[in-house]
Order: C-alpha cells, then structure tokens, then sequence
C-alpha cells in the first residue's frame, strides 16, 4: 500500500455516495409528497380516476370496473390441449378512488396503479407504457396497416397541494344559524276565533301576509297586509222592555282591510311580534223596528241594511311556533276601533288562532 491509497479509497467512496444521493432524494421525495404518473412526452399529468390496478383493463361500460388475466400453472406438467390454464380477477374502485380486489376485498396499494390501458416496466416500475391503433383519414390499404404507437409513462412524486383562498363567510344579519344578508322571510297566515263587541262574541276569520327583512341580529320588520271578516254583532239597542214597547235593534257586520307594519322576534322555534296600522272596514249595517206586546211578544215590523266604509286604527301581537321546516301555529290577540258617526262606535277584541307558512330566512 503505498501513500496514495488512502486518498483513492476516500474518492471511491465519495462518488459511491454521490451515485447513491440522488435516487434516496427521489425516493424520500416520493415518501413524503405521494407518487403520480405523467406522461413522458408532453408531462401531463394523469388523472386519478385513469388509474387502475397494473395489468387490468377498465370495463368500457363501467368505469369503476376492471378485471386482469392472468396465466395459472398447476402443480402436475403442462400437457394436454387445454393448457395453458388463465384466471380472471375482477377489481372495483370505491367512493374516494381507491381499488380493491372484488372477490377479497383486498385493496390495491397506490404504488400498483398504473394508467388506464398501460402495462408497467417490469425492469423499472416508475415507468410504464400503453400500445395504441392510430387510423390515418385515409382509406386502410397496404401491407403496413393498422398503425400503432406507444405512449410512455413516468412516475414522479406529485406536487404539493395548491393553497386556495378561502372565501370569506357571510355575515349573518338575522336570526337563526342559516340567515344569511338580507333574505326576506314571507309569512303567509290563515286563522279563526271571537271577537268581543259590545258584550257580545261574533265569529272572526281572515288570511294575511308579511314580507319581513332583518334589522339587526334579532328583529325582522316589514310591511303586512290582509283581510277579516267579522260576523254581524248587535251594538245598539233604542227602546224596548216589557209590553207595550217598541224598539229599534242595530247590528253591524265587517269586512276588514287591515295595511300595516309588523316587527318580529325569532326566539328558537318561536316568534314573538306586534303589528299595527289602518284598518278600511266595508260595514253592513242592519236595523230592525219591531213592538213587543202581552200576546203576541215581540215583532220586528220593519228592516232596513245601509253600508258604510270606516277606517280606525288596529294593533294586536301575536306568539307562533314552528312545527315542520315551513309551517307553524300562533295565536293572535287584535284590537281595532271603528266609528262611524251617525250609527256606531265600537272597540272590538279578536283572539284568534291559525297556521302560519314561512319561506325564505330559516327561522
């Protein structure tokens, strides 16, 4: 051994080293960012859903299956007519990309996907390669035909995810965890119940609607509008008593238009609101004149039915509560004032209950 070996021994070394360097970088890169196949001529990436299990061939029909053949050798020789044996093995591709052997369940590592049609190197498996028909416009003739070409495969480790901006959320301006700007909420509602006039209980029914929009985090306001009927109700009485008598009744029925506004509070599954505004009432007034005697009692002689429109005031607030995604019930308390200066003055107090459909805002 003379002074130099050492040196060489040190060179040989190093440059085993170097040789060895770049294929554990290219292997702990593929360890850490994943592995993809491109395509060696033009380096455009193979899509995920081209992949399959190596050797398989995707069903034409049926994207999410393959199957592969392969050549079974039994333990005795080889002879007879119907050798050689083949087995077919079916695969299938789940929800998130991944294959599995249909039969087992088994699934197939990513490293043994290859590109739909393509066979892998079996000297190099970062590499693979799939034999196409290529048809020239002009008519097949000649004894080159048909045509074929390859196109080759590698693998490289994939790139690293592009980082997206993520949108920023909408603020919600309303109530409820879906409320989002500022959706309205239509509110379309049916109800019944009394009305007490005078000492008396007429029937009340009616429909309205609201367009309410957010005002805040916890208030929806808008306009609202409908229409009630109030069934006829005595509210003046001259004369009468015990025979000889004579009296003059006057009932009053009303069909309201009522036009306001109303604020509302989504509470949960619950509202609570007030409303108010104008009422124009069409009112139909009827008037009997009648005399009430020891044996024949009271007689109405005469009835005479004017019509009057009048317009008063009305507030009311109400407490409803849903019950499917769109529809709810509530109760209503409404008080209306309706004048009319030669025949009637009358408050009257409805309570009335009914459906209430909602679309638009989730409340």
């Amino acid at each position: 051994m003379n002074k130099f070996t050492p040196f060489l021994l040190m060179l040989l070394v190093a440059a085993a080293s170097l040789a060895v360097l770049p294929e554990r970088a290219m292997a702990q890169a593929k360890a850490q960012t994943g592995v993809c196949w491109i395509n060696a001529k033009t380096g455009a990436p193979v899509r995920k859903e081209n992949l399959v299990p190596n050797g398989a061939t995707q069903d034409p029909t049926d994207p999410d299956r393959a199957s592969a053949t392969v050549r079974t050798e039994p333990e005795g020789p080889l002879t007879g007519p119907s050798f050689p044996h083949t087995a077919t093995t079916n695969y299938v591709r789940g929800a998130d990309g991944s294959w599995s052997n249909a039969a087992t369940g088994e699934q197939v590592p990513n490293e043994n996907l290859v590109p739909s049609g393509a066979t892998r190197d079996p000297a190099d498996p970062d590499r693979a390669s799939a034999t196409v028909r290529t048809e020239p416009e002009g008519p097949l003739t000649g004894p080159s035909f048909p045509h074929t070409a390859t196109t080759n495969y590698v693998r490289v480790p994939c790139p690293p995810p592009t980082q997206t901006t993520t949108p920023p959320t909408k603020v919600a301006l309303g109530p409820g965890p879906t409320g989002v700007g500022f959706t309205p909420t239509i509110q379309l509602r049916g109800f019944a119940g009394a009305t007490f006039v005078n000492g008396n209980t007429p029937c009340a029914t009616g429909f309205d609607g609201a367009v309410l929009f957010p005002l805040g985090n916890r208030v929806l306001v808008g306009p609202t509008g409908g229409f009630e009927w109030i069934c006829s109700s005595l509210v003046q009485t001259i004369g009468g008593g015990p025979p000889p008598s004579t009296f003059i009744n006057t009932s009053v029925g009303f069909k309201n238009g009522n036009f306001g506004g109303r604020i509302a509070c989504p509470l949960g599954g619950w509202q609570l609101g007030i409303h108010g505004g104008a009422t124009v009432a069409g009112s139909t007034i009827t008037q009997n004149v009648g005399s009430c005697d020891v044996t024949a009692g009271c007689t109405i002689l005469g009835t005479t039915t004017t019509h009057d429109t009048v317009v008063g005031p009305f507030v009311g607030g109400y407490i409803s509560h849903s019950i499917f995604s769109h529809v709810g019930v509530f109760v209503e308390y409404d008080y209306h004032r309706l004048k009319d200066n030669n025949v009637f003055d009358v408050s009257d107090r409805a309570v009335v209950g009914g459906i209430v459909l909602s679309f638009g805002r989730r409340k």
